[in-house]
Parts: C-alpha cells; sequence; structure tokens
C-alpha cells in the first residue's frame, strides 16, 4: 500500500470505530438489543471500576456475549437512559486497536416517588477487533470518574406535555 492508501485505511477505521461506540451507546439508549450484540465479540469481556482499574477492584465483570447482554439489560430498571460520547483517541494496529472514548450518560427514574436524574461521567477503555471485515468491542472497562444524583420536579415543557 502507498502512504495515502495507509492514511485513508487509518481514517476510515478511526470512523468506523467512533461509529461503533456511538452505536454502543444508541442500542442502550434505545433497549435496542439485536443492534447491541452486534458491537460486541463473542467472547466479550466487560468490567467496571470506580476509579483506576490499576489500584481498585472491578466492582464487575462480565465475561462472554450472553453475560454482558444480561448485566446491560439490568439498566431496565430506570425509565431512560441517555449516552452522549465524546473525544475518542485511538491506536489501530492492523485488525486491533484500542482507545479510550469519554461519556457521560443520564438516567431517569422515580426514587420513593421523585423523579430523579443520575449523571455518570466516565471513560471507556476498550480493545477493539475487526473479524469479517467489522470493528467490534472485545474487551471494555468502564471507568466512572464521577456521578451525583438529583432530584428533577415535574417542571418544563418535556414534563407537561410527557403522556
Amino acid at each position: 500500500m502507498t502512504s495515502a492508501d495507509d492514511t485513508l485505511r487509518t481514517l476510515a477505521d478511526r470512523r468506523e470505530l467512533n461509529d461503533l461506540v456511538a452505536r454502543y451507546a444508541r442500542a442502550i439508549d434505545r433497549r435496542d438489543y439485536p443492534a447491541l450484540r452486534q458491537v460486541f465479540t463473542e467472547d466479550v469481556h466487560m468490567s467496571g471500576y470506580r476509579g483506576d482499574p490499576a489500584s481498585v477492584e472491578a466492582l464487575y465483570s462480565n465475561q462472554g456475549l450472553e453475560d454482558v447482554i444480561a448485566a446491560i439489560q439490568t439498566l431496565e430498571e430506570f425509565e431512560q437512559v441517555h449516552h452522549v460520547v465524546s473525544q475518542q483517541l485511538v491506536e489501530i494496529d492492523g485488525d486491533r486497536a484500542t482507545g479510550e472514548t469519554y461519556g457521560t450518560t443520564h438516567f431517569v427514574w422515580h426514587d420513593d416517588g421523585v423523579l430523579t436524574h443520575r449523571t455518570h461521567v466516565c471513560r471507556y477503555q476498550d480493545r477493539y477487533r475487526r473479524e469479517s471485515g467489522r470493528w467490534q468491542i472485545e474487551e471494555r472497562r468502564l471507568i466512572f470518574d464521577w456521578e451525583y444524583d438529583t432530584p428533577m420536579g415535574e417542571s418544563g415543557w418535556v414534563a407537561k406535555h410527557r403522556p
């Protein structure tokens, strides 16, 4: 390949990896489990941490696609989940890549009758693998940097027009 071909392949891979993370977020928010299954490898490993994974124990650890999907389905206890993914830095090495993506996740639910909003500020540290021409997440470490809960109240246009 020429240098120009390498550059184009790298740009295309970066775009595909960015789209992969966006598809993950959309699938969770919409509770679209068939789409979510396309995001992960069959042997995926997912774990979560409050702080640096090198210095704290995992809050949870799930191995394999079925276990990961079942863990994600526990988010159905929330009335709404909304992911916002932002900057992503990836390193690509052929059909493998690593990356870190920053994100914010919003959760809405009723807590003892009070509409409540939780904000998680987090980072996804991922390993990706390309198989059959498609990138997937083979390992995801979710690092919760901070979070807070706040009562929402029932004011505002959306609350007034809620079915």
